[in-house]
C-alpha cells in the first residue's frame, strides 16, 4: 500500500480487530499509529461507543483491555504514520502484537 505522497506506507495490525473497529476507528478521528498512541484508553473507549451510535458499525464494541491493547501496540509502532488493520486470524503476519499474558502490564 502506497501513501498519498507515493511512499511505501507501514502498516499495525491491532490484535482482535476486525474491519468494523478500523472503521469505527477512523470515524472516531483515528487514523494512524500516532493518534490511537496519544489517546486515553479509558476516553477512547467512550468515543468508540458514543460513535457508534451514530454508525451503527459493530455489534461487539472493543472494551477497555483490548483498547489498552492498541493503544500499547501503536505507541510501539516504529513510524508514527504506521497506518491501522485489523489482525490476521490465528496471528499470522501480525506485526505488532501485545503479550495478552501481561495484559495486566499493559497501558
Amino acid at each position: 500500500m502506497l501513501t498519498d505522497e507515493g511512499e511505501e506506507a507501514v502498516e499495525i495490525y491491532l490484535t482482535f480487530a476486525n474491519e468494523r473497529h478500523i472503521e469505527l476507528l477512523k470515524k472516531s478521528g483515528i487514523e494512524c499509529a500516532e493518534d490511537l498512541g496519544s489517546v486515553e484508553p479509558e476516553s477512547l473507549v467512550v468515543k468508540l461507543a458514543e460513535t457508534n451510535i451514530q454508525h451503527n458499525l459493530t455489534y461487539w464494541l472493543p472494551g477497555q483491555e483490548i483498547v489498552r491493547i492498541w493503544v500499547s501496540q501503536a505507541k510501539q509502532a516504529d513510524d508514527r504514520r504506521a497506518l491501522l488493520l485489523p489482525g490476521r486470524p490465528g496471528g499470522g503476519g501480525v506485526k505488532l502484537m501485545a503479550d495478552i499474558s501481561t495484559m495486566d502490564e499493559v497501558g
